[in-house]
C-alpha cells in the first residue's frame, strides 16, 4: 500500500514537472523571438533625451521638417562603460525636406533615436552623434541628394531601414527616450 502511494506521488510529481517543462519551453520560444530587441537594449549607450519634430521653414521660407534632439547634463549609469562619470548634454538639430523622402528619413531617425542608436557619450564626457549625420543647412542645396543617400546608409548600418520603419507613424511629435 505504501509503495503504491509513493509511486502515485512520484507519478504526480513527474506529471507536474513535465507540465512545467512544457510551459517553460513555450516561454523560451517567445523569449527567443524577443532576444534581438533585448540585445539592442543591453548595448544601449545613448543617454536619456528628448526629440521634438515639427514643421518649420528654412532660411528662404520653404517648408522643412525640423528635428531637435536635446540631452541634459547627467551622470553615466551602470550600463555605461564609465558609470558615475559626468557627461555634458547637448542639442542637435537637423532639417529635412518636407517631401516623401524627407518624411521617410525623419521616421528612420526617430526609430534610431528610440532604439538608442543615434548618440553616444564620448570619452571626453560629451554627448555626440554616433555615425549619424544631421543636415542643418538649407535643405535645397545640391548636396542634399548625396546627404540623403549617406544618411540612409548610416542608418542601415545601425539596422534602421525603410523596410523596418513604420511608414504610418505620426511625423510631428515630441517624445522622451529613457534607455532603461
Amino acid at each position: 500500500m505504501k509503495t503504491k502511494n509513493t509511486r502515485k506521488g512520484f507519478e504526480q510529481e513527474l506529471l507536474k514537472a513535465k507540465q512545467c517543462i512544457e510551459k517553460y519551453e513555450k516561454e523560451r520560444a517567445v523569449l527567443k523571438v524577443q532576444i534581438p530587441h533585448l540585445k539592442d537594449n543591453i548595448k544601449w549607450t545613448q543617454p536619456n533625451g528628448k526629440v521634438e519634430v515639427k514643421n518649420s521653414k528654412n532660411q528662404v521660407g520653404l517648408p522643412v521638417i525640423k528635428l531637435s534632439f536635446t540631452f541634459p547634463d547627467g551622470i553615466q549609469t551602470t550600463h555605461h562603460p564609465s558609470p558615475g562619470k559626468a557627461y555634458g548634454g547637448g542639442r542637435f538639430t537637423g532639417r529635412l525636406r518636407t517631401a516623401p523622402e524627407g518624411e521617410l528619413l525623419c521616421r528612420m531617425l526617430k526609430a534610431a533615436f528610440r532604439g538608442g542608436l543615434m548618440f553616444i557619450v564620448e570619452k571626453e564626457g560629451k554627448v555626440v552623434l554616433d555615425g549619424v549625420s544631421l543636415y542643418d543647412y538649407s535643405v535645397y542645396a545640391r548636396d542634399y541628394i548625396d546627404y540623403t543617400r549617406t544618411l540612409k546608409a548610416e542608418l542601415a548600418a545601425k539596422g534602421i531601414t525603410e523596410a523596418n520603419t513604420d511608414q504610418e507613424e505620426k511625423l510631428v511629435e515630441t517624445f522622451t527616450v529613457d534607455g532603461w
